[in-house]
């Protein structure tokens, strides 16, 4: 298991490798989802793949399979 401090330890590290200025291992998240969405993922199935649990009680004893979030992250297209 990873820390956050080596988590960003090692992503500044890459970053630095491919040249880019740092950034916050938030700034990923935001840019992944907001790539994918465009890309056409569905907010709410994306949502499980980068957020906690929901509090919402109805949203709480939704399980969405394996796959099915896989298809939306899949909907990223990486050039």
């Amino acid at each position: 298991m990873r820390t956050a401090t080596g988590t960003l330890k090692l992503f500044h590290r890459d970053l630095a490798t491919l040249g880019f200025s740092q950034r916050r291992v938030h700034d990923l998240r935001r840019t992944f989802v907001s790539l994918a969405r465009t890309d056409g993922a569905e907010k709410h199935i994306l949502k499980r793949a980068t957020h906690a649990a929901p509090k919402d009680v109805m949203e709480g004893y939704t399980t969405f399979e394996f796959e099915v979030v896989c298809r939306e992250v899949a909907k990223l297209n990486l050039k």
